[in-house]
């Protein structure tokens, strides 16, 4: 998603929409919502001729998704560590990212088809949204949040009836907000959005924790650096914060502001940091980070075993691209999106904000400026859109 901010005159999205759809990497490995990321970057930069050609593939990775993940239910099963989330509290079972995913990707999948005039394609996507939205919402949502069902791959539950879930189990996570990354929950649902300023919740003092900090297993102890079960993850952070923005431009009674999204962000921009032995601070990005103390716990533990070969080598952590950064400022503080060609901005900025200015965006290369007095920039007061000639 974030690539899609490349002014991409050379294409290296396609190419990396390529390699994974022409089976060079393993695309099945970890979950995903490669389908939608694909629909994100091509309402920026838009190709017919490229949806036309990519559809049938497209179309294809969704299919053998539902094959591999498809549970009697309706629903999609995932193990945690196949979400990339080993050692969560809520663990295997119908949890909120696979299936919010398959959404979003079934979503995309009925607009590109829209879009090269394949009506029949785009309704029958059309349809497993609604389904995977209605199921989700039936199953998933458990009175205040969308948590795991845990399963068995093949293991029965009630027809579309929540089950009872074990007090060890049942937990809310960051991956409950993963619906609102795709825009799907209504209105009445926004409750959710309580648990990001709770102390008790997900408010710690370096970020947002994986697991709601008053579960009795939060942070339990396990020998694996990547735990799931409390720890700040880059890559949760990210999604919760898209899923936060969207959710705050379509609904005002939220119990979080436009301000704590703003606090969020500053957080998460602050802990793109690590502290070297000399005490300096240097920027950086790793896999997760201790709640409280703000040391990147995964590193210290593979630090301390001198970086074994086996357990990734020598700074393993600063290769994890999970930090979606350019995306939040842009799309999630700046509210600039790209809708059928049609650039839109609204931003979430603080009342205290004087000014701001994007230019040379991608695709257009048009302006997006906010000025609250018309002072700085000279052009007249609020926000503006600014197109360059063609």
């Amino acid at each position: 998603r974030a690539g899609r901010w490349l002014n991409d005159r050379k294409q290296w999205v396609k190419e990396y929409i390529d390699f994974w759809l022409n089976g060079h990497g393993d695309a099945f490995s970890y979950s995903s919502w490669l389908i939608s990321a694909v629909y994100d970057y091509l309402s920026i930069h838009p190709d017919t001729a490229y949806v036309k050609e990519k559809l049938p593939q497209l179309t294809a990775f969704f299919e053998e998704q539902e094959k591999r993940h498809l549970h009697s239910s309706g629903l999609y099963w995932s193990e945690d560590c196949r979400d990339g989330m080993e050692y969560s509290i809520s663990g295997p079972g119908l949890r909120p990212t696979i299936n919010s995913y398959m959404y979003g990707d079934a979503f995309a999948l009925s607009k590109l088809a829209a879009l090269v005039g394949e009506s029949e394609i785009s309704e029958k996507y059309d349809l497993k949204a609604l389904k995977i939205r209605q199921l989700m919402d039936l199953l998933l949502w458990d009175h205040d949040f969308y948590k795991t069902i845990p399963c068995g791959r093949d293991e029965a539950i009630p027809e579309g009836i929540r089950p009872e879930i074990s007090d060890a189990h049942n937990v809310r996570e960051l991956i409950g907000y993963l619906p609102w990354y795709f825009y799907m929950p209504e209105r009445e649902r926004g409750i959710a959005f309580s648990q990001l300023k709770d102390p008790d919740g997900f408010a710690a003092e370096a970020g947002l924790t994986t697991a709601e900090q008053r579960h009795p297993l939060f942070l339990f102890k396990h020998e694996h650096e990547c735990l799931w079960n409390g720890y700040v993850w880059p890559f949760a952070t990210s999604q919760v914060l898209t899923a936060a923005a969207n959710a705050l431009r379509r609904d005002d009674s939220l119990p979080i502001t436009r301000q704590d999204y703003c606090n969020m962000l500053h957080q998460y921009a602050a802990f793109h940091k690590r502290e070297l032995d000399d005490g300096t601070r240097t920027d950086w990005i790793d896999e997760n980070m201790h709640p409280y103390s703000g040391i990147w716990a995964a590193r210290e533990q593979l630090r301390e075993d001198q970086w074994k070969p086996h357990r990734g080598g020598y700074e393993r952590g600063k290769d994890y691209n999970h930090s979606t950064f350019c995306d939040l400022v842009l799309s999630g503080l700046f509210g600039i999106e790209y809708r059928e060609g049609v650039l839109y901005a609204d931003p979430l900025i603080p009342d205290s904000w004087e000014y701001f200015c994007v230019t040379n965006l991608p695709g257009s290369h048009d302006t997006v400026l906010f000025d609250k007095t018309g002072n700085h920039y000279g052009m007249g007061a609020g926000l503006k859109i600014l197109y360059r000639e063609k």
